[in-house]
């Protein structure tokens, strides 16, 4: 599936590129970062917050090209009775584009913004969702991006949870590591526990996956405002048995408000620096003047009050090996109202 008909965020003027550096730095970083974050939680057996489970690898045979399908932007499935005052966004990531296809989404997060305030809620969708992939039949929430690109994968999410979703952003996350280190790494308060957790997570990473010159030093110091390298903080996210997964949940968090923390401070022509970073992996089918607009809103807000809700909610589905692949079965009406209370609030 060749990618024709995107819409690129390419540089232009001096002007543009600042702008761009805000919003990206801000919105794109910022949010896309947190999908991805979030997306590193797998449901166990019983709780989701409970016990982490990966997905065998591979899970399901490689999609060809014979079995990709075209989904029109004017037929997204999107529900236009949703209320106007928030603008949900789907913001998908992957490691694995390799220029003919997306692959299957690593993370999938819906972005709502109100449009007057700049509030931010960020919904997770967990990736081994089985779900009805339109014209395809059943399968996991990840093979949608696979299968149809973006398009198949917001009518996926409109439909099996009734949202108005028209808009996404696209992040190759193999350059996420550079793209911290390019901010000048982030400020975190680390705990002597978490150090060692920390340093054996770097030692596991496959640095065949990293761009050439990527920084894989351990960290030596802990303590309130440690500075953290990309890898570093990539790391401290991905601390599995320190303690608990809600401890976990926190420290994705503290990565996520240093980010935004150090971007904020950045001066213009630093911000440029950092969009220059982002802009070869982001990808999207949004206009400069609405990135502008919510960029703006966003900059303004205070992102301390960031609400985070996870789909499937607790209590809302089932999960196991089906057909020798793990999946996740919710109950769509449930969580999709669940869903609707999430961002609407009601």
């Amino acid at each position: 599936m060749e990618k024709d008909g995107r819409k690129k965020i390419r540089r232009r003027s001096l002007g543009r590129k600042l702008a761009l550096a805000a919003v990206f730095s801000v919105f794109a970083l910022l949010l896309i970062l947190s999908g991805w974050l979030f997306s590193i939680y797998r449901a166990g057996e019983k709780n989701l917050n409970d016990t982490v489970r990966e997905t065998p690898e591979p899970d399901e045979p490689d999609i060809l090209p014979s079995e990709m399908i075209t989904v029109s932007p004017d037929d997204l499935g999107a529900d236009e009775s949703l209320p106007s005052d928030w603008n949900n966004i789907l913001l998908l990531g992957s490691d694995s584009r390799n220029g003919k296809s997306y692959g299957r989404s690593d993370a999938m997060l819906i972005a709502s913004v109100n449009v007057k305030t700049g509030e931010v809620k960020l919904t997770s969708l967990m990736r081994d969702i089985w779900l009805e992939i339109p014209r395809k039949g059943k399968g996991k929430l990840n093979a949608a991006l696979a299968y149809g690109g973006p398009t198949l994968a917001m009518k996926t999410v409109n439909e099996a949870f009734s949202m108005n979703i028209t808009q996404y952003i696209f992040v190759d996350f193999v350059g996420f590591p550079y793209i911290i280190d390019k901010l000048g790494g982030i400020d975190v308060d680390i705990e002597k526990k978490e150090l060692k957790y920390l340093n054996e997570t770097i030692s596991d990473l496959n640095k065949k996956n990293y761009p050439k010159g990527t920084d894989f030093s351990p960290l030596k110091d802990y303590g309130e405002n440690t500075r953290l390298t990309g890898i570093q903080a990539l790391a401290y996210a991905r601390i599995r048995h320190a303690d608990s997964d809600f401890q976990r949940t926190q420290r994705q968090r503290n990565v996520l408000m240093a980010i935004f923390k150090r971007v904020k401070s950045q001066g213009k022509l630093d911000l440029a620096g950092s969009a220059a970073a982002i802009l070869p992996s982001v990808e999207t089918n949004m206009a400069l003047s609405e990135l502008l607009k919510i960029g703006g809103k966003i900059l303004a807000s205070d992102l301390d009050t960031l609400k985070e809700l996870r789909i499937p909610i607790d209590g809302s589905y089932k999960s196991g090996t089906y057909d020798g692949a793990y999946a996740i079965r919710p109950d769509f009406t449930e969580n999709a109202e669940a869903l609707h209370e999430f961002i609407y609030g009601k």
